[in-house]
């Protein structure tokens, strides 16, 4: 549990305050010893030893097994070659192989020694293969307690669109609107959190951010505007409210699938994100509902309110508790803590590297306008994106319908 507090954004707060003099990682304590580094040559050396090593291993077995059963296979006598050589080059590269991402078994511990490339600079990587600070490494039980805060967020901003549905009729009488006007406040959230994505979700992928501050900061405004959504004295007011709810409320919609693909390997996160897609489509489902019985007990305003106090207590667990699981990030911050702890400059990580050419520009460049390029200029995925638009105002248009059928059926 420590861990956990240490990484998310409390814990990182804390780590600041006190200038990191609680909430150690692995580097910062008096124990730690820093990897011996090893050349790329010699990386080279042990990788061409140990395939070597694994080829004639799997020779050897596919000829016993050939000769017990009399049958010879060259897929299988591949595929046992393939199989054998990524269990035993575990040892020395933590890059996650398809193989190792698919192996549901947790892997053998074995250290991984940093590399030195021929520049000086010395590569920093997981220290060992089972490394506790890698997400793919934690226990079932902390990445079942991380998804389900990630369903629970998602949960509520999706729920928070068609919680508006039932207060129409009493935004058109407060308001003096008419029933298109009032039903904006639906149409700008979901358009909200249909721009949102192509903002924050790019950000969560640049290893200088990583997933946490864009949720942290984004859902802490979301959180605040559910009071003027509820307390708005005018239309412009409420449906600008609601517009920007969508847009705050966004990280969920595209970043939430990443945080759980970053924990999960290949053969669980088909059920993983089924669970996800399960908690985005019942939030605007149940919304109706649970707006609905305040909206007619007390006034159209409470359906607002409900959203705050489901929110709420949901962006405190994230802020306690939801720690970071981009790789990348992770990577980045304890090279960043190595370099001051060990005095070295040379100390990077992989992602420093690739980016140490690219300016700011570049960077903010392919992070957010390469985005909307792609939807643009790709036929493909401007066809998933125009389909996947159709989809959203066909499943929003029942929310809009249910006070209409509820007025028909007053009338008989």
């Amino acid at each position: 549990m420590a861990d956990i507090i240490r990484d998310s954004s409390l814990g990182q707060l804390i780590r600041l305050l006190t200038r990191n003099k609680y909430l150690l990682y692995a580097e910062e304590r008096p124990d730690f010893v820093f990897p011996t580094p090893i050349t790329e040559h010699e990386q080279q050396h042990l990788k061409e030893k140990v395939e070597g090593d694994a080829a004639s291993t799997s020779d050897s077995i596919s000829t016993s097994e050939s000769i017990s059963t009399g049958e010879s296979s060259s897929d299988a006598d591949l595929e046992r070659v393939e199989t054998a050589g990524t269990r035993d080059l575990r040892p020395y590269f933590s890059r996650t192989s398809q193989a190792e991402a698919v192996r549901p078994e947790k892997t053998i511990s074995r250290a991984i020694q940093p590399t030195l490339t021929s520049d000086g600079t010395i590569l920093v990587d997981w220290y060992a293969t089972d490394d506790a600070d890698n997400p793919m490494n934690w226990s079932t039980g902390k990445r079942t307690f991380i998804a389900v805060q990630i369903l629970l967020y998602t949960f509520a901003v999706y729920m928070g669109s068609s919680i508006y549905a039932p207060s129409i009729g009493g935004v058109m009488e407060k308001f003096g609107v008419g029933e298109t006007a009032a039903s904006l406040g639906l149409a700008l959230y979901v358009f909200g959190y249909g721009i949102g994505p192509m903002v924050f979700s790019p950000l969560s992928e640049m290893p200088l951010v990583g997933r946490n501050p864009p949720y942290i900061a984004t859902f802490a405004i979301f959180v605040i505007l559910t009071l003027p959504g509820a307390l708005a004295p005018t239309f412009g007011g409420l449906i600008t409210v609601r517009f920007l709810l969508g847009v705050f409320g966004s990280p969920s919609l595209a970043t939430g699938p990443a945080t759980l693909q970053d924990m999960f390997p290949l053969l669980k996160i088909p059920y993983v994100l089924s669970l996800w897609a399960a908690a985005a489509t019942l939030g605007p489902a149940l919304g109706p509902v649970i707006g609905g019985f305040s909206v007619q007990a007390m006034n159209w305003r409470w359906a607002q309110w409900e959203m705050l106090w489901l929110s709420a207590p949901i962006f405190l667990l994230m802020f306690i508790s939801l720690p970071e699981t981009s790789a990348a990030n992770i990577l980045l911050r304890r090279a960043q803590r190595l370099r001051k702890l060990q005095n070295n400059a040379n100390l990077k990580s992989q992602s420093e590297i690739d980016q140490a050419n690219m300016s700011l520009s570049e960077v903010t460049y392919n992070a957010l306008l390469i985005p909307w390029q792609i939807n643009a200029l790709d036929p493909a995925v401007a066809f998933s994106t125009f389909y996947t638009a159709l989809l959203y105002m066909i499943y929003y248009s029942f929310f809009e319908s249910f006070r209409k059928l509820g007025r028909r059926k007053k009338r008989k």
